[in-house]
């Protein structure tokens, strides 16, 4: 790895830290349709970082997790996040 490599590499895990520090990952809801019908029968949560960064990419949020070994922290809130969301 180059030394632009990990600094790169080094600058996506501290925004990832400071993200999940933040809490600052949105949850949207994909419709799931029917091919049948066209009806919605459902909602898949899918998780998003800050608009505008690089976070935003949920690639780039769960591979800076991996890399920061915090995967363990992050999947719990992206799983906590939606039910919150939905329950009145």
């Amino acid at each position: 790895m180059t030394k632009d490599q990990k600094l790169l590499l080094k600058s996506s895990i501290e925004e990832f830290l400071s993200v999940l520090t933040r809490r600052d990952i949105r949850t949207v809801f994909q419709p799931i349709i029917s091919l049948r019908d066209g009806s919605i029968f459902g909602y898949e949560a899918l998780s998003r970082g800050p608009v505008g960064t690089e976070m935003e990419n949920p690639i780039t949020l769960f591979d800076c997790a991996k890399k920061a070994i915090h995967c363990g922290n992050l999947n719990p809130y992206v799983g906590q996040k939606p039910l919150k969301q939905c329950i009145p």
